[in-house]
């Protein structure tokens, strides 16, 4: 009783938007703004949503909300309370203490389901139009890549939290797994390559998500391969890896990325290098042995355009034989199964450097 009389006027607030059918209204400033009904509100049960370790109150926060999420985000795309909106989702797919599960060991739970199909549909409705908006480069954080940050955030943590079985969305034939990839995705290639680097929550959140999707690649290549079909979208992936490993060798000035955090994004691209390349070196070998099984689309792309993974494969040897401070036990995780997937380009490399060593030493580093 305490608890409900608590949330209350919490409930009375939600209850005058839940009737707003008009797109426009809640685009109005008392509505929206900073001193407004969907500032205030959201923030205030985010921090209540996050104290929640039991599924009975955090139930409370699910469903009632949704439709208000919908229609208050793709409303306002473009003002600060939509981020506020976005951080709100963010806690509600956060399945800490299982409140969603409810079980330590349970792997998915029916709201899970419900809850992540709710959530594609939010995130697609809001990257269609977000992707298009234009802002000034002064403003390019706070006014688009904040709000593309918290998106990327919300489907890695979907993804990890096992609540959700997504193998459920294939033998229905949903789409909200591919939906929400696939916005996912366009946000991404709709970043510019130097952008995603610059700003260390955006490079935090959206290595966060990559990881996430190859994990699910490894597991259920099924469910992803369809969203890696395109070959920008593997283009951009590994190039992204390629920048990211790289970092581990370039001195940052003090205004730009702190040495923890440097370091942080050289890890997190070599571990998700290793997970990818991992994935297709066994693919490859199954449709070799086993010819008869479903292939991955993302392996036939990667064979089709082999120059992809010659170049990571090539960051990876250049941070190790030139950049004294790389971690080599980090490096070489993703480098055996890079090697093995481009013996050819291995040995062109290899020649290559020994050709630029004095001639007494070629010899020697040859064997």
């Amino acid at each position: 009783m305490e608890f409900l009389r608590f949330v209350l006027p919490f409930e009375e607030q939600l209850n005058s938007l839940s009737v707003i059918n008009d797109i426009q209204t809640f685009r109005r400033d008392d509505v929206r703004n900073n001193e407004s009904i969907l500032n205030g509100i959201f923030r205030d049960l985010r921090g209540l949503l996050l104290t929640f370790t039991q599924q009975p109150t955090y139930s409370y926060f699910t469903y009632p909300f949704i439709p208000i999420l919908f229609k208050g985000v793709e409303a306002n795309y473009d003002n600060a309370v939509s981020n506020v909106m976005l951080k709100f989702t963010g806690a509600l797919v956060d399945d800490k203490y299982f409140r969603i599960s409810k079980e330590i060991n349970e792997t998915s739970s029916p709201n899970g389901i419900l809850l992540f199909r709710q959530t594609s549909k939010l995130i697609t409705s809001y990257a269609r139009i977000a992707i298009s908006r234009k802002v000034p480069n002064s403003s390019k954080w706070k006014e688009k890549y904040k709000g593309f940050a918290y998106t990327f955030k919300i489907i890695a943590d979907s993804l990890e939290g096992k609540y959700c079985n997504f193998g459920v969305f294939e033998l229905f034939n949903d789409t909200s797994l591919k939906d929400a990839l696939d916005s996912c995705f366009q946000m991404m290639i709709s970043i510019p390559m130097e952008d995603i680097l610059a700003f260390p929550k955006l490079t935090e959140f959206f290595l966060k998500f990559l990881k996430s999707v190859i994990r699910l690649l490894q597991n259920r290549f099924m469910l992803v391969d369809q969203s890696l079909q395109d070959q920008n979208v593997l283009a951009y992936i590994v190039r992204i890896l390629g920048e990211g490993i790289k970092l581990s060798g370039i001195q940052m000035g003090s205004g730009g990325m702190g040495s923890g955090k440097q370091e942080s994004i050289y890890n997190e691209c070599c571990e998700i290098s290793d997970h990818l390349s991992t994935f297709l070196f066994k693919q490859s070998t199954i449709a070799i042995t086993q010819p008869t099984k479903p292939q991955s689309v993302t392996v036939r792309l990667m064979n089709e355009y082999p120059q992809l993974l010659q170049f990571l494969l090539a960051k990876l040897l250049e941070t190790l034989f030139f950049d004294d401070r790389a971690s080599q036990y980090t490096l070489s995780k993703p480098l055996l199964p890079l090697i093995l997937l481009n013996k050819e380009y291995f040995d062109f490399y290899a020649n290559k450097v020994i050709s630029f060593q004095p001639p007494e030493r070629q010899e020697q580093l040859a064997k």
